[in-house]
């Protein structure tokens, strides 16, 4: 798994192919649970405070989940999200410590140009 922590959002997009990308909203239509999410994926989110943009949303429906939640809860902490979303495409993908699965992150910063 890459890590990569682009500048901006314009360097994220110059970066990355849209095909690519999956976005999670509190206010995407539907659900994680019919995620399904390719090897080599982009799980993008939008801001603590903003989130994801609704124009992303609309122009992307197909891309777009939200995190089931019951009850009054609206929304969750960011890092709360992308830890659910994260462990919920590992765990789809066939990663499980138990069984001794590897699993190895890789940290860059991108660069603005």
């Amino acid at each position: 798994m890459d890590l990569w922590v682009h500048p901006s959002w314009r360097h994220f997009r110059d970066a990355i192919s849209r095909d690519r990308c999956y976005y999670f909203s509190a206010n995407a239509a539907l659900s994680l649970w019919d995620a399904d999410v390719p090897d080599g994926s982009v799980l993008a989110f939008g801001n603590e405070d903003l989130g994801m943009p609704e124009r992303i949303l609309e122009k992307h429906p197909e891309r777009s989940f939200r995190i089931p939640m019951s009850g009054g809860a609206r929304s969750l902490n960011l890092a709360t999200a992308v830890g659910i979303v994260l462990y919920d495409t590992l765990k789809k993908h066939g990663y499980n410590p138990r069984a001794g699965t590897d699993l190895t992150f890789h940290h860059e910063q991108a660069r603005a140009t």
